[in-house]
């Protein structure tokens, strides 16, 4: 509500036209935003027929406050989750144990990794023009890891939990970095997430009658292609931007799902002429060489949106990149006692470097099976 008036409003001030306004000063709930997620998932599917409302008060209750995953998920659907809640459960062995593990896994991502390559990112962003554009650069390289360890981590603790009550919850990352595109990256991170929007927020709108008349009438002047392209791509667009916004009121967060859901969108219309190129220059995808240049390619658009994350606001994000272009310099990497000014020293850098590999191995073999950490 803030973000929405104060942007009016500076708006406005373009016209000369100025108003006062102090904002709201709410306190808000802890975990706000995951149980409105599971509350207004579950009123939408009692509204289409696919369960009748649950009648006991206390039941529902449980089912939206399951204290392991208020704080940041895995956002569940009542039909997954609330029969678990609901039916008994004995004391199990392997329960315990396999929650253990989850629990100890996500500590040694949360703790060990995490909190220590947060104090990179933080010196850096909060006076990034005191820093060359390769100290720039590195703490977003590191935010990558710092911010799929801090919140995979934690969902793994919070999956521990409930497993050690017999309870299974929903898996939230999968190997998101192995993506070769940014679609599959969104498919594979924050799953629970993509899942609840595309469900209650991108085919809602990608059917609804505005768009479905705005595919047919493109489809006569365009062909079907653009047609049947570009209308989803919009529901997708909108869905980012949301997003985008849901991460924090803040433009700097609009860009972030302009940036994610425009690639998406470029991509889907490219789509054809991309294809002719790839035949034309007889590229063969099926290779192994390819399959790694799309990881690479779809890490590099990735890290990019990353800078509106770690960046105070949009025009910081934008000079944090042109930085990181124009001032980067290989011999800074070497530069000890320059890196040691980021917060970090050597065992710091050699225990990141050994969770990383540790992480890598882990997350290899898994892709290789296919298995998921239980």
């Amino acid at each position: 509500f803030n973000f929405f008036l104060f942007s009016v409003f500076s708006l406005l001030e373009l016209f000369d036209l100025n108003f006062t306004f102090r904002g709201l000063n709410l306190v808000l709930p802890l975990g706000i935003s995951f149980y409105t997620f599971q509350s207004m998932g579950y009123i939408i599917d009692v509204y289409r027929g696919k369960f009748p409302a649950e009648r006991s008060l206390a039941k529902f209750s449980l089912f939206v406050s399951f204290f392991p995953q208020i704080i940041q998920g895995p956002i569940a659907y009542y039909s997954d989750l609330a029969h678990q809640l609901y039916e008994s459960h004995k004391l199990k062995y392997e329960n315990l144990k396999w929650g253990a593990q989850l629990i100890l896994w996500g500590l040694f991502k949360k703790i060990v990794i995490a909190d220590r390559a947060v104090k990179m990112i933080n010196i850096v962003s909060g006076d990034y023009r005191s820093f060359s554009g390769t100290y720039i650069l590195l703490p977003i390289l590191m935010y990558a890891l710092q911010l799929y360890a801090d919140f995979s981590g934690g969902i793994d603790i919070c999956r521990g939990v409930g497993e050690m009550f017999g309870i299974t919850m929903a898996e939230n990352f999968r190997r998101p970095y192995f993506s070769k595109s940014l679609t599959e990256y969104w498919h594979r991170w924050h799953i629970t997430l993509g899942e609840w929007l595309r469900n209650y927020l991108f085919y809602p709108l990608s059917l609804s009658k505005a768009f479905m008349k705005l595919g047919k009438n493109l489809k006569k002047r365009f062909g079907n292609h653009l047609g049947k392209i570009l209308p989803t791509s919009l529901a997708s667009l909108i869905t980012f931007i949301v997003i985008g916004i849901w991460h924090g009121a803040n433009w700097k967060y609009v860009a972030f799902g302009v940036w994610n859901g425009g690639v998406i969108m470029a991509s889907a219309l490219c789509e054809p002429a991309l294809n002719r190129l790839v035949e034309k220059l007889k590229i063969n995808r099926s290779t192994q060489l390819f399959g790694l240049f799309s990881m690479v390619r779809t890490f590099i658009l990735v890290l990019i949106g990353y800078y509106f994350d770690v960046a105070e606001n949009f025009n910081s994000a934008m000079n944090m990149m042109r930085l990181s272009l124009v001032d980067f310099h290989i011999s800074d990497l070497i530069n000890i006692e320059a890196l040691k000014l980021l917060g970090l020293y050597k065992f710091d850098y050699l225990v990141l470097l050994i969770g990383i590999v540790i992480i890598f191995i882990s997350s290899l073999k898994q892709e290789k099976t296919g298995r998921r950490i239980r």
